[in-house]
């Protein structure tokens, strides 16, 4: 009988009415049969979860492909890259998948490794520092920028965060990440050396700093400015 897939979660790109049809261990392409969960309820259901079938057929998310039945036969090939090896400034990591349709069903055509081969040719590594790309204060750009942010957009933001209670005192679901990465750097709950922000748009921030940006900013925001910049000092003394 056919495992068939009748609910799919919105993270998950398979279609409802699916057929299972095995699954692959790391990198090999062999795939192999998969099994109906022999517990109690699913037996009695006739129902289980993707967890219970990963489970039950000892499937690594991290690791092994669960392969479906499908009239058309795709290969995917993965590929990280990082955006300082292709001429930017910054480190950036990201996985790319290169999906397509093989000649004959064949799966172990090698057009990824082809399509691979082109990206790593298409390296160019850094040139210039990020200060290079950096406009100065006084260019058309920045100017243009500044006066949106003081302008009727940037005041509603504003009073928006105005409005905003204290964010450390909060029930954010994002409090627990600002908490753990300041734990983790060894940057104290409270230090804002920054710009001293509170509720309600607190700050104290020095008269060279681009108040019309800061007033914007959430307080979430700007308490990752200020482990950023903790952060840094602390590397510099070090």
């Amino acid at each position: 009988s056919n495992i068939i897939v009748d609910h799919v979660p919105g993270v998950f790109g398979v279609r409802c009415g699916s057929v299972v049809g095995g699954f692959m261990k790391g990198s090999s392409t062999k795939v192999q049969k998969v099994s109906f969960p022999t517990a109690a309820k699913c037996k009695k259901s006739k129902k289980c979860s993707l967890t219970e079938l990963m489970a039950h057929n000892k499937i690594v998310k991290a690791n092994d492909t669960l392969v479906f039945k499908t009239g058309v036969t795709y290969c995917a090939h993965f590929m990280k890259v990082d955006t300082k090896d292709f001429g930017l400034p910054q480190t950036r990591q990201r996985t790319y998948m290169f999906v397509w349709q093989p000649d004959g069903g064949n799966i172990n055509d090698d057009l990824g490794q082809y399509w691979e081969a082109i990206v790593t040719s298409l390296k160019a590594p850094v040139r210039h520092s990020l200060e290079s790309f950096i406009l100065q204060d006084n260019h058309d750009i920045i100017r243009v920028f500044r006066e949106a942010l003081a302008g009727p957009a940037g005041r509603t933001s504003k009073r928006a965060a105005f409005l905003e209670p204290d964010f450390w005192a909060s029930s954010s679901a994002n409090l627990k990440y600002s908490t753990i990465t300041r734990a983790r750097s060894g940057i104290n709950a409270t230090a804002r050396t920054l710009t001293s922000w509170g509720a309600f748009g607190q700050k104290q921030c020095p008269p060279h700093y681009w108040m019309e940006y800061l007033n914007i900013c959430s307080q979430r925001q700007l308490d990752l400015m200020e482990i950023l910049h903790a952060s840094a000092l602390r590397d510099t003394e070090s």
